[in-house]
């Protein structure tokens, strides 16, 4: 039997990512905030904003520093992964999305370093990268490489 692990999400950047040393590899940490509309039993409507921790890897990690900072509207694709660590005793788990794919939502079109970079950026995205419930932006799309990840 086979399995799928397929996450989209589309949301907002919380904080300025950071990037860091993954062993030789660059690893950029990204805070996405994803928010739901429900309808209470008293009739009235509420929010509910939920909070995924990305991790982006190799030249995706690069690409993602240079494009991605705090209030960017993001669309990304990857998958799950569940981690777990110890802390004073007691056994914690985190949970992560592993990004293979991002799209920017929401480019800033007043900095002219952006606009570049942007362009740079679109030298590596993905032809007809247009399947059904995927967003309709052609010119900010960056997919992983499919360098080993170092896990």
């Amino acid at each position: 039997m086979s399995s799928v692990n397929d996450v989209r999400l589309i949301g907002y950047v919380g904080k300025a990512p950071e990037l860091r040393d993954g062993g030789g590899t660059p690893l950029l940490r990204v805070s996405l905030a994803t928010s739901d509309r429900y309808k209470r039993k008293d009739g009235t409507w509420d929010e509910r904003t939920d909070w995924h921790q990305l991790v982006l890897w190799g030249k995706l990690a690069e690409n993602g520093e240079r494009l991605i900072e705090k209030g960017t509207h993001l669309y990304v694709e990857g998958k799950i992964k569940y981690d777990s660590y110890e802390k004073n005793g007691v056994t914690m788990w985190s949970t992560t999305i592993v990004v293979r794919g991002f799209t920017l939502l929401s480019p800033r079109e007043s900095s002219s370093e952006r606009t570049a970079s942007t362009e740079s950026a679109s030298k590596h995205q993905t032809k007809g990268n247009t399947r059904s419930g995927s967003p309709n932006v052609s010119e900010s799309t960056v997919e992983d490489d499919g360098e080993e990840l170092p896990f």
